[in-house]
């Protein structure tokens, strides 16, 4: 395969981290005025945000994920609830519903056999490396990983004591799975996928599995 074939496609990080993660953005932020009781304030991040990055993948012609449009609908359904008939019960246990929802999408991507995190980080390299088992295997380590933060996260927010432990240790983890996914998963590449493929020729970003170093090579063995 050649270089070209082999890189990311043209982009900051910060660029790739929206375009992977852009339906999870303004349900993090939100967390800040939702904890601190700022429910209207809250819904028009969520809202507002998934609205905008939905707006933008349709000016790019970029389709958009389940995230994407699961956190945007989610964010219309409790702005009905909240401004319709004043109800703030699943604002209340927010963290409750959106890592449910966020698990789910793990699952029922382990149950159809392709790992939550493929659809994302298809987006970032060749239709060739997208289509090669070790690609598929990292997304699928990856993609149970982020299952079990997901758990941890939604047991925190269903079982904390505090709002430390309720709002923000479990948005903290989510935010650190982002920052040190790519060492994760270059540590899984390097003890498990040794045999098949030198570490060197792959780069993490995004908490997601990439092929981006170049290569003398003709073929990515599948």
């Amino acid at each position: 395969m050649s270089d070209q074939a082999t890189s990311l496609r043209p982009g900051s990080k910060r660029q790739m981290l929206v375009g992977v993660f852009g339906g999870m953005i303004p349900l993090l932020v939100a967390v800040v005025p939702f904890s601190m009781g700022l429910w209207g304030l809250g819904l028009l991040i969520v809202v507002g945000g998934g609205a905008f990055i939905f707006a933008v993948r349709q000016v790019r012609h970029t389709p958009s994920s389940l995230l994407d449009i699961s956190s945007l609908g989610f964010g219309v359904l409790l702005a009905i609830a909240y401004f319709g008939f004043g109800n703030v019960f699943f604002l209340q246990h927010f963290g409750v519903v959106i890592y449910s929802l966020l698990l789910l999408q793990v699952v029922y991507g382990e149950a159809r056999g392709e790992p939550f995190t493929l659809q994302y980080a298809k987006k970032m390299v060749s239709p060739d490396v997208a289509a090669s088992r070790t690609f598929l295997d990292a997304n699928r380590f990856l993609s149970r990983l982020w299952g079990v933060i997901f758990a941890a996260a939604l047991l925190m927010s269903a079982f904390g004591a505090s709002p430390f432990v309720l709002w923000i240790l479990p948005n903290a983890l989510v935010i650190l799975a982002l920052v040190f996914g790519p060492e994760i998963g270059r540590w899984y590449a390097t003890r498990f996928l040794r045999s098949r493929e030198s570490p060197s020729r792959f780069r993490f970003t995004s908490s997601l599995f990439v092929c981006s170093a170049p290569s003398r090579r003709k073929t990515f063995p599948g």
